[in-house]
């Protein structure tokens, strides 16, 4: 990669471990990108307004049919969102629904 960049960047990625108590609907996994202008405390709030929206940016029903896609029809309105916010780093976000 980016050797001039090494002193500076870690290829380590920051792991943890969480109990789940069988209650959770979902689990979101994000990027640095993400996080730098999106509060972790914002999540839900934001989660849910992407599930009650009635179509995506490409007009899918988000609440009628969750599927498949659902996760990845939320995780492009958090991104959206990202954007907006004004983060101008790389996004990434997975949204997994476990219900």
């Amino acid at each position: 990669g980016d050797f001039d960049q090494k002193p500076y960047v870690s290829g380590d990625a920051d792991c943890s471990k969480t109990h789940l108590h069988g209650d959770e609907d979902y689990i979101l996994l994000a990027c640095d990108g993400f996080f730098d202008s999106v509060k972790p405390s914002e999540v839900p709030d934001l989660v849910l307004n992407a599930l009650q929206q009635p179509c995506d940016s490409t007009g899918n029903a988000l609440s009628e049919d969750l599927g498949e896609n659902g996760g990845q029809r939320v995780a492009q309105h958090l991104v959206g969102h990202a954007k907006k916010a004004g983060s101008t780093d790389n996004i990434t976000v997975i949204v997994v629904f476990l219900r």
